[in-house]
């Protein structure tokens, strides 16, 4: 009863927040109008208060009806809001779902290391990895990863550093206006139409920028449970298993990193919030459609529905995965006070 209690607490605060970001969010595109002419202003409905704005564009929300995308976008010009959001929206959840699946894994087996081999070779070399990538900018990453693996890199890999696939010279029927059916991931998209060499072009563009993430992101959680870790290795319950001789891997194993993963769970989610405005940066880079590319176009062009549809949705991303990372170390610790 009292875990219902706390979700529905969490949902109600979450629902205020994301109301909070989007006003904000409003507000700043609002004081950059000011400095427009009149004309603009009329345009994009910022000769009434800021109040109304925002009042009219919740209403919008909940009825589906978002507008059409200015005729001044590079793309989907005057193509309706919502529909270039179902668009968009999967490529980026591709992007993180591929960082979350690849990142954990890896965080693990990092720890793992440092805590089985401390202060060996291999460890100092994790840890200057770790701290290097979760220390450097994203910006500065991409770019890296840019010169050493993009095409006429390095590297000469031959990976392509911009868009999510390449089309060729061959016209195919489950792309139009730069986007693939039915389900909007190209990669699943080359798949389920029994096109494989489009579906591997998919993969290859989705290698570059799902690296980039996935090297910030696995430093920032092995950090983490690494420093948990350390804690737990003396505890009491700890000596005990090795004063009966048990092995210390299993040691690592069942004493000390399944005892870490709840501190690190608390985590997880402020890492993922992080993980979900990296996201906005690395597909502006790579020239990745997603919501992070609708962001700043709604930005530049002072589009007050698609600014404040993306930060719903980020929003929406951010609180979801906290919420999840809170659940779920309430569940493994019964301890937590909620």
């Amino acid at each position: 009863m009292r875990l219902r209690f706390f979700i529905l607490r969490r949902a109600i605060t979450s629902v205020l927040a994301l109301f909070i970001i989007t006003f904000i969010a409003f507000l700043l595109v609002y004081a950059g109008l000011m400095k427009e002419p009149q004309q603009i202003k009329i345009e994009f409905g910022a000769n009434t208060s800021i109040l109304s704005i925002y009042l009219r564009y919740i209403s919008d929300l909940f009825t589906g009806n978002l507008g059409l995308v200015p005729e001044a976008f590079p793309e989907f010009k005057a193509f309706p809001l919502s529909f270039v959001i179902t668009l968009l929206l999967p490529d980026s959840v591709q992007l993180i779902f591929v960082t979350m699946i690849f990142s954990i894994p890896l965080a693990i087996m990092e720890s793992t290391i440092a805590i089985r081999r401390s202060n060996s070779t291999i460890d100092v070399a994790l840890r200057v990895f770790a701290f290097f990538f979760y220390s450097t900018p994203i910006i500065v990453t991409s770019f890296i990863i840019q010169m050493m693996f993009a095409r006429g890199g390095l590297f000469h890999t031959g990976l392509p550093d911009t868009g999510a696939f390449t089309i060729g010279l061959k016209p195919l029927n489950f792309v139009h206006y730069g986007v693939t059916y039915p389900t909007h991931v190209p990669i699943v998209d080359g798949i389920v139409n029994g096109n494989f060499a489009f579906a591997l072009s998919s993969f290859e563009h989705l290698v570059m920028p799902s690296a980039v993430l996935i090297l910030w992101t696995s430093s920032a959680l092995s950090r983490y449970l690494t420093s948990t870790m350390f804690e737990h290795r003396n505890a009491p319950s700890v000596q005990f298993a090795r004063s009966l001789g048990y092995p210390e891997a299993r040691i690592v194993k069942l004493h000390i990193r399944r005892v870490s993963y709840g501190p690190t769970l608390s985590a997880i989610g402020f890492v993922f919030g992080g993980l979900i405005g990296w996201i906005v940066v690395t597909e502006v880079i790579f020239g990745y459609p997603g919501i992070g590319t609708l962001l700043i176009d709604s930005t530049e062009y002072f589009f007050f529905n698609g600014l404040a549809t993306c930060f719903f949705i980020l929003g929406i991303m951010v609180l979801v995965l906290n919420f999840i990372s809170d659940v779920v170390n309430i569940i493994l610790d019964p301890r937590i006070k909620y």
